[in-house]
Formats: structure tokens, C-alpha cells, sequence
């Protein structure tokens, strides 16, 4: 629907639909990777990169909340040395803050008995607090470890792409390139437009331009 409205000559800021879906959430992790160390513009693009899709305020405050974790995980803030993760709740949420209060319980929890607690018979929905509630979960539960963290992710059936998406990038920032199963990189692909090598030089790019910014 959004994307009919762009088409349709509605600007870009009024595009957005009341869904609460996750179209944003998982775009959210690139923000938090190229604003790693800027807080105040992290949260505006993370918001404003949200409202392309999404007008729900729920929807926006988890795109800014995971843009500032993969921040806090690529500046060594949080992760698996650290006794706690820093989640801040923005202002403008009425549903995540007590949706998260619950994570503490759920990592207590086999993962089985996670998802009958937040997802129906059938799997993930296209639904913003089961996908990221289920994402902390699976990344937290196995220590950060790529491999282990997307490998549960991916077990819960329904729409995987947002919770999947967030556990590569929240794992990926803790662990580095050297995290992903090998050969996994030299296949990236978006559609044979760029492959690992334009993909590297781009991070090395984004990295440097955001140094010099700070």
C-alpha cells in the first residue's frame, strides 16, 4: 500500500500506512551500522527511514531501538561480556516497552515455550513485537553466536525476514566477518549487482565517512 502511494505522487513522509508490520524493522539494522556513533542522527534516520512505510509510532520506536543496538554492539557497549544490554524504550511507544519487559522471564524460558508465549500455531506474523521480541531472544539465549542465533531464528516458521535480518546484524556486529560460515560471504549477491568485494569497500567507505562526521 505504501508503495502505491508513492507511486501515485504521495511525497515520500506522508507515504506511510498505519500498519504494524515489519517493513521497517529490519532496514533499521543499516542505520544503527552507518550512525554507529552518532546518536541524535541515528535515531531521526531510523525514524524518518520508518515513516517511508510505517505512520505507527510502536513501528518507528523499534526501528530506532534497533539501530541504537547494533550501534551499541559495533562500539563494544553491550554484548557478550556485558551484564546487561542498554535498551532504551523511545518516547512515543504505547506496546514495546511492556512487550520487552518480558524478555528478562523468556530468557529463563526453552524456546519452545517462547514462541507458544508470543507467536500463533502457524509461525511468525508480519507483526513488529513477535519478530523482534523473538530476534533479542534467539541472539541473547546463544551468546551472541551467529551461527547458533540465526539457526534458532529460523526455526519458528512464518515471516522470517525481520527477526532472521535483526539476529544476522545484532551477531554480525558482535562477532565480525569472521563469524559467517564459510564461502557464506563470497556468494553475497543483490541479484548480481555487487558482490563481497563492492559490499566491502562500501562498509570501509560508510566506516570512514562516519569518522570523519564525529
Amino acid at each position: 500500500m505504501a508503495v502505491k502511494r508513492l507511486r501515485s505522487g504521495v511525497p515520500w513522509h506522508k507515504s506511510g500506512v498505519d500498519s504494524f508490520g515489519c517493513g521497517s524493522i529490519h532496514r533499521a539494522p543499516a542505520i544503527g551500522a552507518i550512525l554507529w556513533n552518532n546518536a541524535a542522527k541515528r535515531r531521526d534516520a531510523a525514524e524518518l527511514q520508518s515513516s517511508i512505510t510505517h505512520v505507527n509510532r510502536d513501528v518507528c520506536a523499534a526501528s530506532m531501538l534497533v539501530a541504537d543496538l547494533v550501534a551499541s554492539l559495533l562500539r563494544g557497549a553491550c554484548g557478550p561480556n556485558c551484564e546487561s544490554v542498554p535498551i532504551s524504550i523511545p518516547e512515543g511507544d504505547t506496546r514495546l516497552g511492556p512487550a520487552l519487559a518480558r524478555l528478562p522471564d523468556m530468557l529463563g524460558m526453552r524456546a519452545a515455550d517462547v514462541l507458544a508465549s508470543i507467536v500463533p500455531a502457524d509461525g511468525i506474523a508480519d507483526d513488529v513485537l513477535q519478530s523482534l521480541l523473538w530476534a533479542l531472544y534467539c541472539a541473547l539465549s546463544n551468546d551472541w553466536d551467529f551461527g547458533k542465533a540465526v539457526k534458532l531464528a529460523l526455526r519458528s516458521g512464518g515471516e522470517l525476514v525481520a527477526p532472521t535480518a535483526i539476529v544476522g546484524a545484532m551477531c554480525g556486529a558482535v562477532q565480525g566477518v569472521g563469524a559467517f560460515p564459510s564461502g557464506l560471504l563470497d556468494r553475497l549477491s543483490n541479484r548480481g549487482i555487487f558482490g563481497k568485494s563492492e559490499f566491502s569497500q562500501w562498509s570501509t567507505e560508510c566506516y570512514e565517512l562516519t569518522k570523519a562526521l564525529a
